[in-house]
């Protein structure tokens, strides 16, 4: 949080980061972040803190702490259903799914998986609604929009790794540890078609739409699945093994794939032609995600602490710091900002290449008199600031004071607002008893600023103990 000390002067610290065009806000959120979900419908934000059993509520238009919802249980990944306005939240310690009604004020329901066991990943059926949570021995679909247990579907023993719904073929595909290989679930019936040998020790599915394939990843290899016949048509070897989660890539019509190590290697998978290439990004590359609007694609390196933004065209890329440890990747397609959970910052840092804008504000102000010397009355604040702040970095400021107190009688007749940007004092206006004081703009390069507003009478005769306490919110705007 950004931390404001108290006196006759306002002091506001702004940490700048961006690089290459790109903007960096961290908002603070609960302890232990480890997933962050966006629903674009809305732009609303979500992330799951594990430590303090709270999701977080961002909005997105703001990037301000909109609610704080608290939940019975640890959380471990949350999954949004968009249309309904629906949050989804698998436990780490118990056999429940969460369900967070966001249309009707984040309104908390549980959903009991029974003998089953704990939920290892689970994914959504877009079409209607459905959640499917795969189990050790099952696999579970659960009307989401009822919050209940439809049916269950027995599958051999696994700790599944990922969960991929296809919603051309309307099949459920599941990956795991065991030598089980990829199950294939029919979603219209709810039973399993299919096991394709891929290996064991299975953790990423993605899904090329163009091609009507599935890649899985697996121990230095990543095989490739005709989703309509149901097996391997191909099998692609790595230098190393794939790490974390990969994506697809629809313009270049390629597959992102994050490599172990700190060497930074990222692999691109030609669809059509199945050849590789390659590139470095950060170190410990572990996440990726695509933004097909801004034809771009993200990847979050863990060791780092960066996220590589990627062009899709040139493959020219720029890094961007984040919080301390990474753990998760969303991006908003709509608007292309770009959020990451960080879990030992206990933040959320938003990634984008809009102009950002900071409007501080100073309400709430009382009367205050005391005679002076010089038999003039004073005004000096003392400044609070929100505790729901973001730090904002690399923007514009722009600052305005309202709520200014006509002077009293036996006062000077004007105010002088002076704002010093690192002690320089840049900027002074001398007006006479006016509620709405106007502030100019200042451009704030990538650094660290304070940024000092004093408030005094024209004679410059105000005592530092004669306080009047006002409440600094800041907001971030696009």
């Amino acid at each position: 949080m950004t931390k404001l000390r108290a006196g006759a002067a306002a002091v506001l610290l702004l940490c700048a980061t961006a690089l290459a065009g790109y903007q960096t806000i961290t908002v603070r959120v609960g302890k232990g972040p480890v997933d962050v979900a966006v629903n674009q419908a809305t732009n609303m934000v979500y992330a799951a803190n594990a430590l303090s059993r709270t999701i977080t509520v961002i909005d997105g238009a703001t990037n301000v702490v909109a609610a704080t919802v608290p939940l019975a249980f640890e959380p471990a990944a949350l999954l949004c259903d968009q249309s309904a306005d629906v949050l989804f939240c698998r436990s780490a310690d118990s056999p429940h799914l969460t369900k967070v009604n966001c249309a009707r004020d984040n309104q908390v329901s549980h959903i009991y998986l029974g003998s089953a066991g704990r939920c290892s990943a689970f994914g959504l059926n877009t079409s209607n609604g459905n959640v499917y949570c795969a189990c050790p021995d099952r696999v579970l679909v659960i009307d989401g929009r009822a919050g209940e247990v439809v049916a269950e579907i027995p599958v051999p023993p696994n700790n599944w790794r990922d969960l991929l719904f296809d919603p051309v073929n309307n099949l459920v595909f599941c990956a795991g540890d065991s030598a089980t290989g990829v199950l294939v679930i029919d979603g219209a019936r709810n039973t399993v078609i299919a096991s394709i040998p891929a290996g064991a020790r299975l953790h990423s599915l993605c899904r090329d739409s163009r091609g009507n394939r599935v890649y899985c990843a697996g121990p230095g290899a990543v095989s490739v699945i005709d989703a309509a016949r149901n097996l391997v048509t191909d099998t692609i070897l790595l230098r190393r093994s794939p790490w974390g989660m990969m994506c697809y890539d629809p313009g270049g019509h390629r597959v992102v794939c994050p490599e172990a190590g700190k060497s930074g290697r990222v692999t691109l998978i030609d669809c059509a032609t199945g050849d590789t290439s390659s590139f470095r990004a950060g170190k410990g590359p572990h996440l990726s995600a695509m933004d097909p609007v801004g034809n771009r694609f993200f990847v979050l390196n863990r060791l780092s602490r960066d996220v590589s933004v990627v062009d899709g065209n040139t493959l020219e890329q720029s890094r961007v710091a984040v919080g301390d440890a990474p753990v998760a990747l969303a991006v908003n397609q709509t608007t292309g900002q770009v959020y990451v959970a960080n879990r030992n910052s206990n933040s959320v840092s938003v990634i984008t290449d809009k102009p950002l804008k900071a409007d501080i504000r100073i309400v709430g102000v009382k009367r205050q008199y005391k005679a002076s010397a010089f038999g003039a009355s004073v005004v000096t604040p003392i400044v609070v600031l929100s505790s729901t702040a973001p730090t904002v970095t690399g923007v514009t400021v722009r600052l305005e004071i309202s709520g200014i107190p006509e002077q009293g009688p036996g006062t000077s007749d004007s105010l002088r607002v002076r704002v010093y940007l690192d002690s320089a004092h840049v900027w002074e206006l001398m007006e006479r008893s006016r509620v709405e004081v106007p502030f100019p703009e200042f451009p704030i390069e990538p650094g660290q600023y304070e940024v000092e507003v004093r408030i005094t009478d024209f004679a410059d005769i105000t005592p530092a103990d004669n306080a009047l306490k006002l409440r600094w919110k800041f907001p971030a705007r696009r």
